[in-house]
């Protein structure tokens, strides 16, 4: 009777798992979709990485958010081939409350820029909110390489992300 109970109790905690899983399969369904309309959004990348990680995929979350830390490149330097859309992805970003997925840790601040976790104002605003998503890149690009085991490549782009934080406040 004890074994029936235990295996009762491992296929409700497991139906709680699979429709966890389900609904993290789900989430990255909608985002691939998403992404084939919208291939210059770091910001979808980005939670498409997070949803990797969830499923503990490092090595596509790696994938992702160097796609996004690469699409900041592309927003911030005006001489680079996909600027103009990827600015324009960005842009539609900047006047709500900041992606959920920026808000980790000390980035969920911002940066002085930033107005109460909105995105940044004034002409340039795309360039702070760049730079906020470069920093979270490099935090999921350090975190799943050292999943991976990755721990040179790791450890470099941590410290790149630490060289980039906002005023060097422990967001990284």
């Amino acid at each position: 009777m004890e074994d029936a109970n235990m295996l009762d109790g491992v296929s409700s905690s497991g139906g709680k798992c699979d429709s966890r899983i389900s609904a993290l399969l789900q989430q990255r369904d909608h985002l691939t979709d998403a992404l084939s309309m919208a291939p210059y959004d770091l910001i979808l990348y980005l939670r498409r990485a997070a949803v990797y990680t969830e499923l503990a995929y490092p090595d596509l979350s790696a994938g992702d958010a160097y796609r996004a830390l690469l699409l900041t490149d592309e927003v911030r330097d005006e001489g680079f081939e996909y600027h103009v859309q990827a600015r324009t992805a960005l842009e539609r970003y900047g006047n709500h409350p900041l992606p959920e997925v920026l808000a980790h840790g000390g980035l969920r601040h911002g940066s002085p820029g930033m107005a109460n976790g909105f995105g940044p104002r004034g002409p340039e605003h795309f360039q702070e909110l760049a730079a906020l998503a470069s920093v979270r890149c490099f935090q999921m690009l350090s975190l799943s390489l050292l999943l991976c085991g990755c721990l040179r490549s790791a450890f470099n782009f941590c410290q790149r992300g630490l060289d980039r934080r906002p005023e060097k406040t422990g967001a990284a």
